[in-house]
């Protein structure tokens, strides 16, 4: 059964190499030029208004006009990384106030957060999270 399995996977494999290859020598397509002039990437985007209610295109490497296909993906990635950063700085502070159940965490052992990470080095959790970071 299994020599069957991997002759069929072995099979399919080389057919997919082969349809790949042969992509290569297919001719390119070729895009309609345009003669018409663009705006700004960010003419299109709402949201474009900072504070003070006034336009906002601030852009100072110019990413958004040298990848443009990646527009969205750098959009989705600030907003993901902005709230990723609100949540570990209401984390940080959200441990002054409230603890794991346990004695290695407990307010006596570590009176303030920023004193954990060497306090959990000196008593051995740390350690652990280490371990299991580094073998997977």
């Amino acid at each position: 059964f299994l020599t069957k399995y991997y002759t069929t996977m072995k099979s399919v494999a080389i057919l997919a190499a082969l349809a790949g290859s042969a992509a290569a020598f297919s001719p390119a397509t070729t895009g309609k030029a345009s003669t018409a002039l663009q705006g700004s990437v960010f003419d299109d985007y709402v949201g474009a208004v900072d504070f003070r209610g006034k336009e906002l295109k601030w852009d100072p490497l110019n990413l958004s006009e040298t990848y443009e296909p990646f527009q969205g993906w750098f959009r989705e990635c600030e907003l993901r990384h902005g709230r990723t950063a609100m949540l570990a700085v209401m984390g940080f502070i959200a441990t002054d106030y409230v603890r794991i159940p346990g004695d290695y965490f407990s307010f006596e052992t570590i009176p303030k957060t920023v004193d954990a990470h060497d306090a959990l080095i000196a008593s051995g959790p740390m350690w652990n999270l280490l371990l299991w970071i580094g073998l997977f």
